[in-house]
């Protein structure tokens, strides 16, 4: 979610009126704001469902507290920070209109973090006989390259203790040719790829341009297995600083 305080109202409209996409199953939010000033001191996740009349868990990344941020690059100073004595998080959160179960918070490895922790967060859903797993995941920007292949790595761990169909969503901070992405495009199906060249075109980006943004970038994705991919697009939501990612999927036949 951008920062600064939004219109929960018109945010969840979006997803209920099925003028720009049909009401989503599952939506993943990440930078879910807890009660921060710039969020207006409200819970994003909570308020958001409430609007949708549907269910949601919130996994808090749990702000240090009176610990200043470190320098951060030059081209994301955009994210406005959460003062230290702020009695407030931000996380990640699933909302469901289907029941979902085996939810799990999942640290991601963190070092000498210059912005806040994160994390990623599991459950699963009952769908059509099948136990569909859904990671929701935020990686860090601001690490080195290996925390964030660390990061990664701790997903894709726990996304092998599960043999049925799985989907590996959020904001990866990474694009294709870099080496985060590059090793989940190896192991997981790029929703966006697979469509794009099934219609013929690229693959579009999901995030920027905006005052500080370097250039158009494609960091958010949505990987899958055991799952075939019916539709992606990307829908401007207002009070998100990235495009919605629509993924349709079915059940593979096999």
């Amino acid at each position: 979610m951008t920062s600064g305080p939004i219109n929960v109202a018109t945010t969840a409209q979006v997803f209920t009126d099925n003028r720009l996409l049909p009401a989503p199953d599952i939506l993943a939010l990440q930078e879910a704001d807890k009660l921060t000033n710039r969020a207006g001191g409200q819970h994003i996740a909570r308020r958001v469902a409430e609007e949708m009349k549907i269910s949601y868990v919130h996994a808090g990344v749990g702000l240090p507290r009176g610990v200043p941020p470190k320098q951060r690059e030059w081209w994301l100073n955009f994210e406005e920070q959460v003062g230290i004595d702020e009695e407030a998080d931000m996380g990640v959160a699933l909302l469901s209109r289907i029941r979902i179960s085996d939810v799990e918070l999942i640290d991601l490895p963190w070092h000498e973090c210059p912005w806040h922790p994160r994390v990623a967060i599991a459950a699963t859903v009952t769908w059509r006989n099948q136990r569909l797993r859904v990671f929701n995941v935020h990686i860090d920007p601001h690490g080195p390259l290996d925390n964030q292949h660390q990061q990664t790595e701790a997903v894709l761990e726990r996304a092998k203790g599960h043999p049925g169909p799985t989907v590996i969503l959020g904001d990866f901070n990474s694009t294709p040719g870099w080496p985060v992405y590059d090793r989940l495009a190896a192991r997981f199906t790029d929703a966006a790829v697979y469509v794009a060249r099934r219609r013929g075109r690229a693959a579009q980006a999901t995030w920027g341009p905006g005052p500080n943004a370097p250039r158009l970038l494609r960091i958010d994705h949505a990987f899958v297995a055991a799952l075939h991919v019916e539709d992606f697009r990307l829908v401007y939501v207002p009070g998100a600083d990235h495009r919605a990612v629509l993924v349709d999927v079915a059940l593979d036949a096999t």
